[in-house]
Protein backbone atom coordinates (compact mmCIF):
# COMPACT_ATOMS: atom_id res chain seq x y z
CA UNK A 1 0.00 0.00 0.00
CA UNK A 2 0.99 3.89 -0.14
CA UNK A 3 2.65 5.34 2.61
CA UNK A 4 3.98 8.81 3.85
CA UNK A 5 6.56 10.35 5.80
CA UNK A 6 5.68 14.15 6.63
CA UNK A 7 8.52 16.49 8.19
CA UNK A 8 7.13 19.76 10.31
CA UNK A 9 8.38 22.90 11.41
CA UNK A 10 7.51 23.97 14.57
CA UNK A 11 7.04 27.91 15.55
CA UNK A 12 5.90 28.25 18.42
CA UNK A 13 2.43 26.96 18.50
CA UNK A 14 1.89 26.82 14.64
CA UNK A 15 3.25 23.71 12.73
CA UNK A 16 3.55 23.17 9.05
CA UNK A 17 5.08 20.29 6.43
CA UNK A 18 7.43 21.27 4.96
CA UNK A 19 8.63 18.24 3.33
CA UNK A 20 7.56 14.81 2.29
CA UNK A 21 7.64 11.10 0.99
CA UNK A 22 5.25 9.13 -0.67
CA UNK A 23 6.12 5.29 -1.56
CA UNK A 24 4.42 2.31 -1.98
CA UNK A 25 5.84 -0.76 -0.17
CA UNK A 26 5.15 -3.13 -2.97
CA UNK A 27 4.82 -2.26 -7.14
CA UNK A 28 2.61 -4.96 -6.95
CA UNK A 29 4.80 -7.52 -9.53
CA UNK A 30 7.13 -10.11 -8.51
CA UNK A 31 11.18 -9.82 -9.18
CA UNK A 32 12.30 -11.67 -12.32
CA UNK A 33 14.90 -12.56 -9.85
CA UNK A 34 12.41 -14.44 -7.27
CA UNK A 35 12.87 -11.44 -4.69
CA UNK A 36 10.50 -9.96 -2.86
CA UNK A 37 8.26 -7.08 -4.81
CA UNK A 38 9.75 -3.70 -5.16
CA UNK A 39 8.93 -0.52 -3.78
CA UNK A 40 9.06 2.87 -5.47
CA UNK A 41 9.22 6.22 -3.74
CA UNK A 42 6.67 8.46 -5.80
CA UNK A 43 7.20 11.76 -4.13
CA UNK A 44 10.50 13.24 -2.16
CA UNK A 45 10.07 16.85 -1.81
CA UNK A 46 11.20 19.72 0.53
CA UNK A 47 9.96 23.15 0.41
CA UNK A 48 12.14 25.75 -1.42
CA UNK A 49 12.82 27.97 1.46
CA UNK A 50 13.93 25.02 3.49
CA UNK A 51 16.17 23.43 0.89
CA UNK A 52 20.27 23.57 1.95
CA UNK A 53 19.96 21.31 4.75
CA UNK A 54 19.99 17.76 2.82
CA UNK A 55 16.34 17.67 4.54
CA UNK A 56 15.67 15.45 1.36
CA UNK A 57 18.48 12.80 2.63
CA UNK A 58 17.14 12.85 5.92
CA UNK A 59 13.26 11.76 4.58
CA UNK A 60 15.01 9.15 2.25
CA UNK A 61 17.08 7.66 4.81
CA UNK A 62 13.55 7.43 6.82
CA UNK A 63 11.72 6.11 4.23
CA UNK A 64 15.00 3.25 3.70
CA UNK A 65 14.05 2.42 7.68
CA UNK A 66 10.50 2.17 7.07
CA UNK A 67 10.98 -0.30 3.70
CA UNK A 68 13.32 -2.33 5.57
CA UNK A 69 11.12 -3.26 8.26
CA UNK A 70 8.74 -3.99 5.54
CA UNK A 71 10.77 -6.84 4.13
CA UNK A 72 11.33 -4.70 1.02
CA UNK A 73 14.56 -5.24 -0.53
CA UNK A 74 15.06 -2.95 -3.19
CA UNK A 75 13.49 0.42 -3.99
CA UNK A 76 13.02 1.96 -7.08
CA UNK A 77 12.65 5.85 -7.96
CA UNK A 78 12.99 8.60 -10.82
CA UNK A 79 14.56 11.12 -10.85
CA UNK A 80 12.65 13.73 -13.05
CA UNK A 81 14.82 17.32 -13.24
CA UNK A 82 14.68 19.82 -15.98
CA UNK A 83 17.85 20.35 -18.13
CA UNK A 84 19.02 23.34 -16.63
CA UNK A 85 19.53 21.36 -13.19
CA UNK A 86 21.10 18.20 -15.55
CA UNK A 87 22.19 15.04 -13.66
CA UNK A 88 21.80 17.25 -10.25
CA UNK A 89 18.97 15.29 -9.05
CA UNK A 90 21.13 12.13 -10.29
CA UNK A 91 23.82 13.13 -8.18
CA UNK A 92 21.99 13.95 -5.13
CA UNK A 93 20.52 10.49 -5.22
CA UNK A 94 24.26 8.44 -5.92
CA UNK A 95 25.13 10.20 -2.74
CA UNK A 96 22.28 8.47 -0.87
CA UNK A 97 23.59 4.90 -2.41
CA UNK A 98 21.23 4.76 -5.53
CA UNK A 99 21.93 3.85 -9.30
CA UNK A 100 20.36 4.64 -12.11
CA UNK A 101 19.09 1.30 -13.79
CA UNK A 102 20.95 -0.76 -16.73
CA UNK A 103 19.57 -1.36 -20.10
CA UNK A 104 16.71 1.49 -19.43
CA UNK A 105 15.90 4.58 -21.19
CA UNK A 106 15.65 7.96 -20.12
CA UNK A 107 12.38 9.34 -20.85
CA UNK A 108 11.89 13.23 -22.05
CA UNK A 109 8.99 15.32 -21.43
CA UNK A 110 7.56 18.47 -22.17
CA UNK A 111 5.22 20.19 -19.90
CA UNK A 112 4.02 22.73 -22.11
CA UNK A 113 5.19 25.27 -19.44
CA UNK A 114 8.83 26.11 -21.77
CA UNK A 115 10.69 23.79 -19.74
CA UNK A 116 12.06 20.23 -21.16
CA UNK A 117 12.30 17.54 -18.19
CA UNK A 118 14.20 13.98 -18.19
CA UNK A 119 13.39 11.21 -16.17
CA UNK A 120 16.10 8.60 -15.24
CA UNK A 121 14.90 5.31 -13.34
CA UNK A 122 17.45 4.59 -10.35
CA UNK A 123 17.12 1.92 -7.65
CA UNK A 124 18.77 1.79 -4.44
CA UNK A 125 19.02 -2.03 -2.92
CA UNK A 126 18.67 -2.30 0.86
CA UNK A 127 21.35 -3.17 2.96
CA UNK A 128 22.26 -4.76 6.73
CA UNK A 129 22.11 -0.81 8.08
CA UNK A 130 19.02 -0.32 6.85
CA UNK A 131 17.39 -3.27 8.29
CA UNK A 132 19.56 -2.49 11.61
CA UNK A 133 17.34 0.68 11.68
CA UNK A 134 14.27 -1.06 13.40
CA UNK A 135 12.85 2.14 14.29
CA UNK A 136 12.85 6.29 13.52
CA UNK A 137 15.01 7.82 16.82
CA UNK A 138 13.76 11.07 15.46
CA UNK A 139 9.91 10.14 15.61
CA UNK A 140 7.78 12.37 17.22
CA UNK A 141 11.14 14.26 19.01
CA UNK A 142 11.61 17.49 17.84
CA UNK A 143 15.36 18.21 16.06
CA UNK A 144 17.07 21.27 14.77
CA UNK A 145 18.99 21.20 11.45
CA UNK A 146 22.69 22.76 11.10
CA UNK A 147 25.70 22.58 10.05
CA UNK A 148 29.32 23.27 11.38
CA UNK A 149 31.28 25.47 9.28
CA UNK A 150 34.22 27.18 9.72
CA UNK A 151 34.94 30.96 9.81
CA UNK A 152 34.75 31.46 6.25
CA UNK A 153 31.59 29.50 5.93
CA UNK A 154 32.81 26.42 4.21
CA UNK A 155 31.49 23.14 6.22
CA UNK A 156 33.72 21.43 8.19
CA UNK A 157 34.51 17.50 7.41
CA UNK A 158 35.38 14.56 8.93
CA UNK A 159 38.68 13.04 8.23
CA UNK A 160 37.89 9.18 7.53
CA UNK A 161 34.60 9.95 5.70
CA UNK A 162 33.88 8.97 1.89
CA UNK A 163 31.36 11.87 2.14
CA UNK A 164 33.01 15.80 1.36
CA UNK A 165 30.62 17.28 3.65
CA UNK A 166 27.90 16.13 6.07
CA UNK A 167 24.35 18.08 7.00
CA UNK A 168 23.55 17.61 10.92
CA UNK A 169 20.76 17.19 13.28
CA UNK A 170 20.71 18.77 17.03
CA UNK A 171 18.82 16.54 18.99
CA UNK A 172 17.93 16.84 23.11
CA UNK A 173 18.64 13.18 24.76
CA UNK A 174 15.84 12.66 26.74
CA UNK A 175 18.33 11.19 29.07
CA UNK A 176 21.08 13.52 30.90
CA UNK A 177 21.05 17.16 32.28
CA UNK A 178 21.37 19.11 28.69
CA UNK A 179 22.63 16.61 26.96
CA UNK A 180 22.70 16.56 23.17
CA UNK A 181 23.36 13.99 20.19
CA UNK A 182 24.35 15.58 17.04
CA UNK A 183 23.10 13.30 14.20
CA UNK A 184 23.67 13.48 10.39
CA UNK A 185 20.65 13.64 7.91
CA UNK A 186 21.76 10.03 6.79
CA UNK A 187 20.93 8.28 9.96
CA UNK A 188 25.07 8.65 11.78
CA UNK A 189 26.46 9.84 14.83
CA UNK A 190 28.82 12.07 15.69
CA UNK A 191 31.12 10.83 18.05
CA UNK A 192 34.26 11.14 20.32
CA UNK A 193 36.13 8.17 20.85
CA UNK A 194 38.00 7.45 24.26
CA UNK A 195 41.50 8.14 22.20
CA UNK A 196 40.08 11.44 20.81
CA UNK A 197 39.07 10.55 17.18
CA UNK A 198 36.16 11.97 16.02
CA UNK A 199 33.96 10.21 13.26
CA UNK A 200 30.27 9.86 12.15
CA UNK A 201 30.00 5.97 11.80
CA UNK A 202 27.48 4.72 14.18
CA UNK A 203 23.55 4.36 13.47
CA UNK A 204 22.82 3.92 17.57
CA UNK A 205 23.64 6.85 20.23
CA UNK A 206 25.43 5.72 23.72
CA UNK A 207 27.87 7.05 25.12
CA UNK A 208 30.78 7.94 22.74
CA UNK A 209 27.78 10.31 20.98
CA UNK A 210 27.01 12.04 24.10
CA UNK A 211 27.59 15.95 23.75
CA UNK A 212 26.88 19.14 26.15
CA UNK A 213 26.12 22.88 24.45
CA UNK A 214 26.66 25.10 26.83
CA UNK A 215 27.25 29.03 26.38
CA UNK A 216 30.34 30.75 27.84
CA UNK A 217 29.35 33.25 30.64
CA UNK A 218 31.45 36.40 30.19
CA UNK A 219 31.19 38.82 33.33
CA UNK A 220 29.04 41.89 32.66
CA UNK A 221 27.09 40.67 29.71
CA UNK A 222 24.23 39.95 32.31
CA UNK A 223 24.41 44.34 32.41
CA UNK A 224 24.88 44.99 29.33
CA UNK A 225 22.05 42.16 28.04
CA UNK A 226 19.72 44.74 30.07
CA UNK A 227 20.07 47.21 27.36
CA UNK A 228 16.84 48.97 25.88
CA UNK A 229 17.31 47.93 22.27
CA UNK A 230 16.25 44.71 21.53
CA UNK A 231 17.90 44.97 18.66
CA UNK A 232 20.85 45.18 20.50
CA UNK A 233 20.27 42.12 22.99
CA UNK A 234 19.62 39.82 20.07
CA UNK A 235 22.82 40.81 18.66
CA UNK A 236 24.40 40.14 21.71
CA UNK A 237 23.20 36.51 21.96
CA UNK A 238 23.86 35.69 18.63
CA UNK A 239 27.70 36.94 18.71
CA UNK A 240 27.95 34.82 22.46
CA UNK A 241 30.18 32.06 22.78
CA UNK A 242 29.40 28.07 22.61
CA UNK A 243 31.79 25.44 23.46
CA UNK A 244 30.97 21.68 22.40
CA UNK A 245 32.35 19.21 24.86
CA UNK A 246 31.85 15.13 25.04
CA UNK A 247 29.89 13.81 27.65
CA UNK A 248 31.58 10.67 28.15
CA UNK A 249 35.27 11.79 27.99
CA UNK A 250 35.74 14.43 30.32
CA UNK A 251 38.09 17.61 29.12
CA UNK A 252 37.40 16.80 25.49
CA UNK A 253 35.86 19.53 23.14
CA UNK A 254 34.68 19.40 19.50
CA UNK A 255 37.02 21.54 17.76
CA UNK A 256 38.82 21.74 14.42
CA UNK A 257 42.60 20.75 13.73
CA UNK A 258 44.57 23.18 10.99
CA UNK A 259 43.33 21.23 7.77
CA UNK A 260 39.72 21.87 9.07
CA UNK A 261 38.50 18.55 10.21
CA UNK A 262 36.52 18.26 13.88
CA UNK A 263 38.81 16.89 15.81
CA UNK A 264 38.69 16.41 19.94
CA UNK A 265 40.82 18.82 21.93
CA UNK A 266 41.83 19.74 25.93
CA UNK A 267 42.22 23.43 24.96
CA UNK A 268 38.20 24.61 24.32
CA UNK A 269 37.33 25.15 20.80
CA UNK A 270 34.49 28.23 20.98
CA UNK A 271 31.81 28.49 18.25
CA UNK A 272 29.13 31.22 17.73
CA UNK A 273 25.54 30.19 16.49
CA UNK A 274 24.51 31.97 12.87
CA UNK A 275 20.91 31.86 11.61
CA UNK A 276 19.44 31.82 8.06
CA UNK A 277 15.95 33.56 7.42
CA UNK A 278 13.58 31.41 5.42
CA UNK A 279 12.69 33.14 2.45
CA UNK A 280 9.30 33.97 2.72
CA UNK A 281 7.67 35.90 5.82
CA UNK A 282 4.26 34.59 6.71
CA UNK A 283 1.81 37.09 6.12
CA UNK A 284 1.57 39.55 8.50
CA UNK A 285 4.95 38.77 9.61
CA UNK A 286 8.10 40.76 10.44
CA UNK A 287 10.99 39.40 8.71
CA UNK A 288 13.02 40.97 11.64
CA UNK A 289 11.29 38.61 13.70
CA UNK A 290 10.49 35.83 11.55
CA UNK A 291 12.14 32.06 12.84
CA UNK A 292 15.03 30.60 11.26
CA UNK A 293 14.90 28.02 8.68
CA UNK A 294 18.56 27.05 9.24
CA UNK A 295 21.37 27.49 11.94
CA UNK A 296 25.22 26.87 11.83
CA UNK A 297 27.27 26.41 14.53
CA UNK A 298 30.71 28.33 13.10
CA UNK A 299 33.96 27.73 14.63
CA UNK A 300 35.30 31.59 15.46
CA UNK A 301 38.78 32.77 15.85
CA UNK A 302 36.95 34.61 19.35
CA UNK A 303 37.85 33.86 22.70
CA UNK A 304 36.62 35.13 25.99
CA UNK A 305 39.59 37.20 27.03
CA UNK A 306 39.37 38.73 23.28
CA UNK A 307 35.67 39.61 23.32
CA UNK A 308 36.40 41.11 27.27
CA UNK A 309 39.17 43.30 25.99
CA UNK A 310 36.64 44.46 23.33
CA UNK A 311 33.82 45.32 25.82
CA UNK A 312 35.98 47.11 27.79
CA UNK A 313 37.39 49.16 25.00
CA UNK A 314 34.18 50.49 24.37
CA UNK A 315 33.42 51.11 27.56
CA UNK A 316 36.63 52.96 27.85
CA UNK A 317 37.65 54.39 24.47
CA UNK A 318 36.26 57.82 23.97
CA UNK A 319 37.20 61.28 23.04
CA UNK A 320 38.53 62.13 26.15
CA UNK A 321 40.06 59.10 26.59
CA UNK A 322 42.03 59.44 23.87
CA UNK A 323 43.04 63.31 23.63
CA UNK A 324 44.28 62.08 27.24
CA UNK A 325 46.37 59.52 25.56
CA UNK A 326 47.65 61.98 23.52
CA UNK A 327 48.38 64.22 25.88
CA UNK A 328 50.34 61.94 28.10
CA UNK A 329 52.49 60.20 25.48
CA UNK A 330 53.00 62.28 22.45
CA UNK A 331 56.04 64.44 24.30
CA UNK A 332 57.58 60.81 24.12
CA UNK A 333 59.72 61.08 27.61
CA UNK A 334 59.02 57.84 28.35
CA UNK A 335 62.90 56.37 27.48
CA UNK A 336 65.64 56.70 24.60
CA UNK A 337 66.27 53.20 22.95
CA UNK A 338 67.39 52.28 19.74
CA UNK A 339 65.08 49.63 17.74
CA UNK A 340 66.55 46.32 18.49
CA UNK A 341 66.45 47.20 22.31
CA UNK A 342 62.97 47.51 22.32
CA UNK A 343 62.96 44.09 19.66
CA UNK A 344 64.37 42.17 22.71
CA UNK A 345 62.74 43.69 24.99
CA UNK A 346 59.06 42.38 23.24
CA UNK A 347 61.50 39.31 23.27
CA UNK A 348 58.71 37.01 25.69
CA UNK A 349 55.63 38.81 24.88
CA UNK A 350 52.99 36.54 23.60
CA UNK A 351 52.30 37.20 19.95
CA UNK A 352 48.59 35.83 20.67
CA UNK A 353 47.51 37.65 23.45
CA UNK A 354 43.43 36.61 23.49
CA UNK A 355 44.30 32.61 22.81
CA UNK A 356 43.47 30.12 24.92
CA UNK A 357 45.91 27.62 23.64
CA UNK A 358 48.89 29.97 23.04
CA UNK A 359 51.51 28.23 20.71
CA UNK A 360 54.76 29.91 22.52
CA UNK A 361 55.57 32.00 19.67
CA UNK A 362 56.63 35.39 21.32
CA UNK A 363 56.18 38.66 19.74
CA UNK A 364 59.58 39.30 18.69
CA UNK A 365 59.63 35.96 15.97
CA UNK A 366 56.10 37.02 14.87
CA UNK A 367 57.34 40.83 13.62
CA UNK A 368 60.55 38.89 12.34
CA UNK A 369 58.61 36.08 10.92
CA UNK A 370 56.18 38.78 9.49
CA UNK A 371 58.80 41.04 8.26
CA UNK A 372 60.08 37.82 6.17
CA UNK A 373 57.12 37.07 4.58
CA UNK A 374 56.98 40.61 2.84
CA UNK A 375 59.92 40.14 2.27
CA UNK A 376 59.85 36.77 0.33
CA UNK A 377 57.01 37.97 -1.25
CA UNK A 378 59.43 41.01 -3.23
CA UNK A 379 57.75 44.09 -1.37
CA UNK A 380 59.35 47.19 -1.04
CA UNK A 381 62.11 47.32 1.84
CA UNK A 382 60.02 50.40 3.87
CA UNK A 383 57.13 47.78 3.86
CA UNK A 384 59.22 45.05 5.50
CA UNK A 385 60.11 47.84 7.99
CA UNK A 386 56.64 48.71 8.80
CA UNK A 387 56.28 44.59 9.23
CA UNK A 388 58.78 44.22 11.72
CA UNK A 389 57.60 47.66 13.89
CA UNK A 390 54.02 47.31 13.64
CA UNK A 391 53.58 45.64 16.82
CA UNK A 392 56.50 47.80 18.66
CA UNK A 393 53.66 49.89 20.87
CA UNK A 394 53.04 46.80 23.59
CA UNK A 395 56.53 47.99 24.79
CA UNK A 396 55.03 50.68 26.58
CA UNK A 397 53.50 48.32 29.13
CA UNK A 398 57.28 47.63 29.75
CA UNK A 399 58.67 51.57 30.14
CA UNK A 400 55.78 53.27 31.38
CA UNK A 401 56.62 53.18 35.30
CA UNK A 402 52.85 54.54 35.79
CA UNK A 403 51.18 52.44 33.03
CA UNK A 404 49.67 49.62 36.14
CA UNK A 405 49.25 51.53 38.62
CA UNK A 406 46.24 53.72 36.63
CA UNK A 407 44.35 50.76 36.17
CA UNK A 408 45.36 49.25 32.77
CA UNK A 409 46.16 46.24 34.29
CA UNK A 410 42.03 45.51 33.83
CA UNK A 411 42.39 47.66 29.69
CA UNK A 412 46.05 47.08 27.97
CA UNK A 413 45.30 49.25 25.25
CA UNK A 414 48.58 48.53 23.88
CA UNK A 415 47.59 45.10 22.63
CA UNK A 416 47.06 44.88 18.85
CA UNK A 417 43.24 45.17 18.35
CA UNK A 418 40.82 46.18 15.49
CA UNK A 419 41.01 50.36 15.39
CA UNK A 420 37.56 52.85 15.05
CA UNK A 421 37.24 56.72 15.26
CA UNK A 422 36.06 58.15 18.46
CA UNK A 423 33.61 60.95 18.59
CA UNK A 424 31.00 59.80 15.62
CA UNK A 425 28.72 56.77 15.59
CA UNK A 426 30.59 53.62 14.86
CA UNK A 427 27.84 51.50 12.08
CA UNK A 428 31.38 48.81 11.53
CA UNK A 429 29.67 45.52 12.48
CA UNK A 430 33.75 44.01 12.87
CA UNK A 431 34.22 45.69 15.97
CA UNK A 432 31.50 44.20 18.13
CA UNK A 433 28.98 46.48 17.69
CA UNK A 434 26.86 44.50 20.70
CA UNK A 435 28.67 46.44 23.64
CA UNK A 436 28.40 50.38 21.47
CA UNK A 437 25.86 51.51 24.20
CA UNK A 438 28.65 51.27 26.69
CA UNK A 439 30.48 53.87 25.00
CA UNK A 440 30.83 57.03 26.87
CA UNK A 441 30.65 59.61 24.07
CA UNK A 442 26.89 58.19 23.56
CA UNK A 443 26.16 60.84 26.33
CA UNK A 444 26.94 63.75 24.28
CA UNK A 445 24.65 64.50 21.20
CA UNK A 446 27.24 65.95 19.11
CA UNK A 447 29.17 62.93 18.98
CA UNK A 448 25.70 60.69 17.93
CA UNK A 449 25.92 61.15 13.90
CA UNK A 450 27.60 59.20 11.34
CA UNK A 451 29.93 62.52 11.06
CA UNK A 452 29.68 63.22 14.72
CA UNK A 453 32.61 65.86 15.45
CA UNK A 454 34.45 65.39 11.55
CA UNK A 455 33.68 67.58 8.46
CA UNK A 456 32.25 65.76 5.78
CA UNK A 457 35.46 64.08 3.72
CA UNK A 458 38.16 65.73 6.21
CA UNK A 459 40.15 62.83 5.53
CA UNK A 460 41.56 59.80 7.93
CA UNK A 461 44.24 62.26 9.03
CA UNK A 462 41.95 64.29 11.21
CA UNK A 463 40.37 61.46 13.01
CA UNK A 464 40.94 60.23 16.41
CA UNK A 465 41.52 56.87 16.21
CA UNK A 466 41.44 54.34 18.94
CA UNK A 467 44.53 54.86 21.62
CA UNK A 468 46.14 51.83 20.37
CA UNK A 469 49.81 50.06 20.47
CA UNK A 470 49.72 50.72 16.18
CA UNK A 471 48.57 54.43 16.81
CA UNK A 472 51.29 55.09 19.35
CA UNK A 473 54.03 53.48 16.70
CA UNK A 474 52.61 55.88 14.21
CA UNK A 475 52.86 59.08 16.28
CA UNK A 476 56.35 57.79 17.95
CA UNK A 477 58.08 57.19 13.99
CA UNK A 478 56.92 60.31 12.74
CA UNK A 479 58.57 62.12 15.82
CA UNK A 480 61.80 60.56 15.09
CA UNK A 481 61.56 62.09 11.31
CA UNK A 482 61.65 58.92 9.61
CA UNK A 483 61.76 59.06 5.91
CA UNK A 484 59.65 55.96 5.62
CA UNK A 485 57.15 56.87 2.43
CA UNK A 486 53.78 58.46 3.80
CA UNK A 487 52.04 55.43 1.85
CA UNK A 488 53.89 52.96 4.85
CA UNK A 489 53.09 55.13 7.49
CA UNK A 490 49.76 55.01 6.51
CA UNK A 491 49.81 51.29 6.18
CA UNK A 492 51.17 51.21 9.76
CA UNK A 493 48.39 53.63 11.35
CA UNK A 494 45.45 51.97 9.18
CA UNK A 495 46.17 48.38 8.76
CA UNK A 496 44.10 47.62 12.04
CA UNK A 497 41.33 49.96 10.76
CA UNK A 498 39.78 47.15 9.40
CA UNK A 499 36.00 48.44 9.13
CA UNK A 500 37.65 51.33 6.45
CA UNK A 501 39.98 49.29 4.31
CA UNK A 502 37.97 46.09 3.97
CA UNK A 503 34.71 46.61 5.34
CA UNK A 504 33.26 49.75 3.37
CA UNK A 505 32.52 51.49 6.14
CA UNK A 506 33.45 55.25 7.01
CA UNK A 507 33.77 56.58 3.60
CA UNK A 508 32.04 59.72 4.06
CA UNK A 509 35.11 60.68 6.02
CA UNK A 510 37.52 59.76 3.85
CA UNK A 511 38.74 62.10 0.78
CA UNK A 512 40.63 61.42 -2.30
CA UNK A 513 44.17 60.30 -0.82
CA UNK A 514 42.66 58.02 1.54
CA UNK A 515 40.47 56.77 -1.14
CA UNK A 516 43.93 55.80 -3.12
CA UNK A 517 45.57 53.87 -0.81
CA UNK A 518 42.80 51.66 1.14
CA UNK A 519 43.72 48.79 -1.39
CA UNK A 520 47.49 49.14 -0.32
CA UNK A 521 46.82 49.16 3.57
CA UNK A 522 44.27 45.87 2.75
CA UNK A 523 46.82 44.10 1.47
CA UNK A 524 49.31 44.98 3.56
CA UNK A 525 47.10 43.91 6.45
CA UNK A 526 46.27 40.76 4.44
CA UNK A 527 50.51 39.59 4.67
CA UNK A 528 50.17 40.61 7.91
CA UNK A 529 47.23 38.19 8.71
CA UNK A 530 49.22 35.51 6.22
CA UNK A 531 52.57 35.70 8.61
CA UNK A 532 49.98 35.33 11.83
CA UNK A 533 49.01 32.49 10.50
CA UNK A 534 51.94 30.47 9.07
CA UNK A 535 54.33 31.74 11.98
CA UNK A 536 54.35 28.04 14.13
CA UNK A 537 57.68 28.01 16.13
CA UNK A 538 59.78 30.50 17.80
CA UNK A 539 63.12 31.95 15.73
CA UNK A 540 65.96 31.73 17.58
CA UNK A 541 68.08 34.63 19.14
CA UNK A 542 70.79 33.26 16.76
CA UNK A 543 68.65 33.47 13.42
CA UNK A 544 66.99 37.19 14.97
CA UNK A 545 70.82 38.40 15.20
CA UNK A 546 72.08 37.19 11.86
CA UNK A 547 68.51 38.69 9.54
CA UNK A 548 69.17 41.83 11.86
CA UNK A 549 72.94 42.46 11.31
CA UNK A 550 72.32 40.98 7.46
CA UNK A 551 69.57 42.68 6.36
CA UNK A 552 67.42 44.62 8.31
CA UNK A 553 69.79 46.80 10.33
CA UNK A 554 70.70 49.00 6.85
CA UNK A 555 66.61 49.69 6.39
CA UNK A 556 66.57 51.02 10.14
CA UNK A 557 69.22 53.38 8.73
CA UNK A 558 68.01 53.98 5.62
CA UNK A 559 64.83 55.49 6.62
CA UNK A 560 66.71 57.40 9.47
CA UNK A 561 65.59 55.07 12.47
CA UNK A 562 69.20 53.84 13.26
CA UNK A 563 70.42 55.41 16.78
CA UNK A 564 68.61 56.36 20.12
CA UNK A 565 64.99 57.02 19.25
CA UNK A 566 62.56 59.12 21.72
CA UNK A 567 59.68 56.44 22.63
Amino acid sequence: GREKILLFRRDGATERAVGKILFVVSDGEERTDGGAGDAKIIVLDVKEEFRGTNLGGLLFTECMRALSGYGSERVLLDAEEDMSRYNRLVRFYKQLGCQVKPNTRIQYINNNDGETYRKIPMYRGLDASDRNRSSSWLEGRPFLPFCLVDAMGRCLRLRQSPLATHQWLLVQREEGDGELCIRSTLGQYLCVSSDGDVAADRTECHDWERFILRVVALPGDVAVDGQESVEGRQYLHSRSLWVLKSAAHAGKHLAVDKEGFLCSSRVPTFWQKRWQKTGVAERGQDRATQPPSAASLVCTRDTPQRRLHYRTAWSTQSVAFVRGMRERYLGFRLRKMGLLEAMDLVGTAQSRPFSDGWDGVSLKSLLFFTAEHLRKRGLPDWEQLVALVHGLGRIVRSIDVNFLQEGMDEYDWTLLSKSRPVGCMCDDDLNFPEYRELSPDRLNDGYMSDLGMYRKNCGLGDLLLLWSGPEYMYHMLSANCTTIPQEGLAMLRYFSFSGWHSGGYFSELCNVDDEMMRSSVSEFNKFRCEARDQCKSNITEKDCNHLWNSHYSGIVAKYNLDGQLSW
